[in-house]
């Protein structure tokens, strides 16, 4: 389940965006771990907002990767046997609003007509561009990802 617990005023607001920041709790669904999350708001074009949520604390969760990830490698290096689940590190990066994303919305609304189409939105991360295509009236987005926290943050 997910609750709304505080908000915050964003200080960096330059766009007239809207100046709270909502936080709420999510319980991950693999691990039942309750992990924050924050809303951010995104100027796509005039008049054109979009609210994600993403990780309040992304670089814990990056640390713990890049840790987890090296010590696979040595152990690879040295000829050390692996666990075939310890193999599937699950990277933390669409956890996070990337710039790209909002690039890619902003020209998924100027040059592509998916009004009335079925969108495939790959890697969706938390889901700039599949709000986009939606907003700019497809018929259907699907988002994927491989990461299952992102996709619950959907």
């Amino acid at each position: 389940g997910t609750t709304t617990t505080t908000s915050e005023e964003d200080n960096n607001n330059n766009n007239n965006l809207p100046t709270t920041r909502q936080r709420r709790q999510i319980t991950l669904s693999k691990s039942g771990r309750n992990v924050t999350l924050i809303s951010r708001t995104f100027s796509l074009a005039e008049n054109w907002n979009i609210t994600v949520w993403e990780w309040e604390r992304p670089s814990e969760v990056v640390e713990s990767y890049w840790g987890a990830q090296n010590k696979l490698d040595m152990m690879s290096s040295v000829g050390s046997s692996i666990h075939p689940n310890e193999q599937r590190l699950m990277d933390p990066f669409g956890l996070v609003s990337w710039p790209g994303s909002v690039v890619a919305a902003r020209e998924l609304q100027k040059h592509a007509n998916v009004r009335g189409r079925r969108c495939l939105i790959v890697g969706a991360g938390v889901g700039v561009e599949a709000q986009a295509a939606a907003e700019c009236g497809a018929l259907r987005v699907v988002a994927m990802d491989r990461h299952p926290t992102t996709l619950q943050q959907l």
